[in-house]
């Protein structure tokens, strides 16, 4: 049947079963009782809580996720009374659970140290936050709350020692790494209650000298994976046929000035635009500009606050991380921080391609702007629990592709750009072939010069072993910019329109999008 294109996207009804809502907000209450951390790194909003970390603790919450899932399964046999958009949801949270259940199966949070320091670390970050920017006056009530956090904090130290003692907790030379990073960390924090900070520091510290064995994680089934963590329904052969087309794609594209240069270094040369500040902001509103009327109808006028991310937690901040916290926009609209790991703002190497790749991929038009949409959606609650990786990352990998505007101020961002999705598909494909595909990538890449190839190549056989961490930015782009090319071709929309249109549903699994569009 001939479609009838409009100019205009059609309405999207957003909302969602009342035995769907139901589920997921006991799920939500559940999890943000169970990780009151992790929620508020989604959601921004700080809860009194830390993670109990208990065996008790953790096995109560199997037991509810066992019971979640039988409810889930219950729904999905109903598919056929569920809308498209309940389908969706309910898709989901039967990955989440799956993950949340592979995650206990695994143990995370008991054999893997580094689970323990990160989230201590991040329960922390809000107050470390405000003490050093001042943005709230540490009233009595806040230090209350940094007490509390800090006899948890104290808590989740006393039990990893304990397991580390017994042998159940992995303590390697790099936790050892983290634990001295951390204390060095506290012992800075002038506003710390000196009590408990030299309580924290203390066993820190032991931490520091405390050598435990490794204990090796389930290993995870790569086509289990594939299939229930990311939802994808191509199997790994189609999946590298499609990422080698992409990389084809992106080295046509590269321009002529790459074959000169002398390593991926000298690409991103450091910028003299100024301060971290005046960088943040001249960046923010080359982007803003570029993007609004072209890749989005509106953009968030308020630039986040920018920073450094803080020591405390810069060991789990590779790139940077937007946090939709401190500030004074509305819930739909926050201003929100972004951290910047400390090597994008060194004076020696600070860069306006590297800069504004990240803040195309964190703020406008990347997470930020995802997160100003799902705010205003019936089930919210979803992505402040769990979100399709394919659907966050890849609206963000797409986003990246907004720096392309900004050439007429500096061509090196193209070949940042480039150079990124280069790397990124590289690493990818030598690990989902357990590095079959070095001779054809050697092949492909032959056209560079041979230190750009060794380098990146180099990269990503480091890399090729977490090769799943980096599926989300890759698969994920592919199944995006698919959607999006269905979304326009159907409603003949600009790809502004057909971006807001995407973003409508926030990030769910792009085909999940696909098939509540119709497309």
């Amino acid at each position: 049947m001939k479609r009838d294109f409009k100019a205009e996207p059609p309405r999207v009804e957003t909302d969602i079963s009342l035995s769907v809502k139901a589920l997921l907000d006991r799920i939500f209450d559940g999890y943000s009782a169970q990780f009151p951390t992790l929620v508020m790194l989604a959601t921004g909003t700080i809860s009194e809580g830390v993670e109990d970390l208990s065996d008790a603790s953790l096995k109560s919450w199997a037991e509810k996720l066992e019971s979640y899932s039988v409810e889930i399964a219950r729904l999905a046999g109903q598919l056929q009374f569920l809308t498209p958009i309940d389908r969706a949801v309910v898709a989901e949270i039967q990955r989440f659970l799956f993950r949340q259940l592979l995650a206990y199966r695994q143990r995370i949070f008991i054999t893997k140290a580094a689970s323990s320091y990160q989230l201590i670390c991040f329960a922390l970050l809000p107050y470390y936050l405000r003490s050093q920017i001042n943005i709230h006056d540490q009233s009595p009530e806040i230090l209350n709350e940094l007490r509390f956090k800090l006899y948890r904090c104290i808590d989740i130290l006393d039990l990893m020692m304990k397991r580390v003692d017994q042998g159940i907790t992995s303590h390697t030379k790099k936790d050892r790494q983290l634990a001295s990073m951390i204390a060095t960390s506290i012992q800075k924090w002038s506003a710390l209650p000196e009590d408990l900070a030299n309580a924290l520091l203390s066993r820190l510290r032991k931490l520091a000298q405390t050598e435990g064995k490794e204990t090796p994680l389930e290993a995870t089934d790569t086509d289990s994976y594939l299939r229930d963590i990311l939802g994808i329904t191509a199997g790994p052969l189609q999946i590298v046929q499609a990422l080698f087309s992409m990389m084809e794609e992106e080295l046509l594209g590269l321009p002529e000035e790459l074959r000169r240069s002398e390593s991926l270094q000298k690409i991103q040369r450091p910028t003299s635009l100024g301060s971290h500040d005046q960088v943040f902001d001249q960046v923010f509103i080359l982007l803003s500009e570029k993007t609004k009327g072209v890749f989005l109808d509106t953009t968030s006028a308020k630039r986040p606050l920018c920073l450094v991310a803080p020591e405390l937690i810069s060991p789990f901040v590779l790139d940077a991380l937007y946090l939709p916290l401190h500030g004074e926009g509305s819930i739909e609209d926050p201003s929100g921080a972004l951290l910047v790991n400390p090597i994008y703002l060194n004076p020696n190497t600070m860069s306006l391609a590297g800069l504004a790749l990240i803040m195309a991929h964190e703020i406008v038009p990347g997470h930020r702007e995802q997160h100003r949409r799902w705010m205003q959606l019936p089930f919210s609650k979803l992505f402040s629990i769990t979100r399709s990786p394919l659907g966050f990352e890849g609206w963000a990998s797409h986003a990246e592709s907004a720096v392309l505007e900004l050439t007429e101020q500096d061509n090196r961002v193209q070949r940042a750009f480039k150079l990124q999705r280069i790397r990124r598909l590289t690493t990818v494909l030598l690990g989902l072939t357990n590095g079959r595909a070095e001779p054809v990538l050697n092949r492909i890449l032959s056209n560079l010069p041979v230190h750009i190839r060794d380098e990146l190549l180099g990269i990503a056989k480091r890399m090729s072993g977490v090769f799943h961490q980096m599926l989300p930015y890759t698969w994920g782009l592919y199944e995006t910019k698919t959607t999006l090319s269905s979304i326009k071709s159907a409603y003949a929309l600009s790809d502004a329109k057909a971006h807001e249109l995407y973003l409508t549903l926030g990030p769910l699994h792009p085909q999940s999008i696909k098939a509540i569009l119709g497309v």
